[in-house]
């Protein structure tokens, strides 16, 4: 005031604090309804699915099961069947050339291993199967060890490329230096100490690979962080060459 006095003046703000924090309360209750209902959608979306899978997954199973029996059943006859031919048609082929002997009995033993392939393959199918089936269901499926090279072997079975495999190896190493590039397959050409590496083994391998299959060996390499060798070694026997069977 201009005597030097203060004008003071009271509001209560009480009843519109409450209200703000009952409109903050609302909307919080709203937010969390609404996120309530949407992963409740969710979890109904996501069983109607799993309920669809299941059916589906049982009807392949009953639609598939009856076919493997059958593969695997007449694979198995398929094994006595052989047995017999070779027993009935032993005295024919005793009085046979030993070439020709040779390769009636390659041929029943590739008959043989596919019968086992087909056998294994079919018991792989029924598991795959189960697998689905366990997965509709929502459970979990044991674990189990597995044999690491067997699923190598069977994967070069599968994966191979215009009549080649292809057989890639990295490490995390130091890389090769760029000056080492072009003598990494010569004979005798190593960076170890004397005694400790004759340097033949990269001259060896690209012998055996390039030579002798007909295939192809590659490196790439960044010094300091990797090095791959890439390997193309023909799936089938080429003339004058072996092949990877």
């Amino acid at each position: 005031m201009p005597g030097g006095g203060l004008v003071l003046i009271y509001s209560d703000i009480t009843e519109r604090k409450r209200a703000e924090a009952q409109i903050h309360a609302a909307r919080d209750a709203a937010e969390r309804a609404l996120r309530e209902l949407q992963t409740a959608q969710a979890s109904l979306l996501h069983a109607q699915k799993m309920a669809a899978l299941g059916q589906l997954t049982a009807g392949i199973a009953h639609e598939i099961k009856n076919p493997l029996n059958f593969v695997n059943n007449f694979a198995d006859l398929s094994v006595e069947l052989l047995d017999e031919l070779k027993e009935a048609a032993e005295p024919a082929v005793a009085s046979l050339s030993d070439d020709t002997r040779a390769e009636i009995d390659e041929i029943v033993g590739m008959l043989t291993g596919n019968r086992a392939k087909i056998a294994e393959h079919g018991r792989r199918a029924d598991g795959i199967v189960k697998s689905m089936l366990a997965h509709s269901r929502g459970g979990s499926s044991d674990r189990q060890s597995v044999d690491i090279n067997g699923l190598i072997d069977e994967a070069l079975n599968l994966a191979y490329r215009g009549e080649a495999v292809e057989i890639r190896v990295r490490d995390n190493g130091a890389g090769i230096p760029p000056e080492f590039r072009d003598r990494l397959f010569q004979p005798f050409f190593t960076t170890k100490p004397t005694g400790e590496g004759a340097g033949l083994g990269l001259s060896i391998s690209y012998d055996i690979i390039t030579q002798q299959h007909g295939g192809t060996i590659e490196v790439d390499s960044t010094f300091g962080e990797f090095t791959e060798f890439t390997t193309r070694p023909p799936r089938f026997r080429r003339a004058g060459t072996a092949g990877i069977t």
